[in-house]
């Protein structure tokens, strides 16, 4: 059954073009937020996992729990799959205790992923 037929709502989001889509994922950046629009509508679902900015910051509250958000970039990257290229990735790690530890080989992969898929600008930046 079709929601909009149903309740006598029209998702006007899901008949944008792709094209809009992404700008509108572009405005955004931040890929907490990104994910998010994930619940928008049927048709962002996987939306996201084609926008071509992200930035991860570990500093926000919405990771709290240690290794939350290391999980969560691991999370977004394997969602995004082999053919999703990206032109820029920015990811922000804080050394604090309340997000816990980022090894090196977690930063190792996350690079090389960079490498496979940034065709522009990539910013990792670890503050104490």
């Amino acid at each position: 059954m079709d929601d909009s037929s149903s309740t006598g709502y029209l998702d006007r989001i899901s008949a944008l073009p792709d094209d809009l889509l992404h700008a509108i994922l572009a405005f955004i950046g931040d890929a907490h937020a990104v994910t998010s629009t994930a619940v928008l509508s049927r048709r962002w679902r996987r939306v996201w996992t084609h926008a071509k900015n992200l930035a991860f910051t570990d500093c926000q509250e919405k990771y709290d729990a240690p290794g939350h958000f290391v999980g969560f970039v691991d999370w977004a990257f394997a969602q995004r799959g082999d053919d999703a290229g990206l032109e820029s990735l920015m990811i922000r790690i804080s050394r604090s205790i309340r997000t816990g530890s980022t090894s090196p080989q977690q930063v190792n992969g996350w690079l090389r992923y960079a490498g496979r898929r940034v065709v522009g600008f990539v910013d990792v930046q670890l503050w104490a």
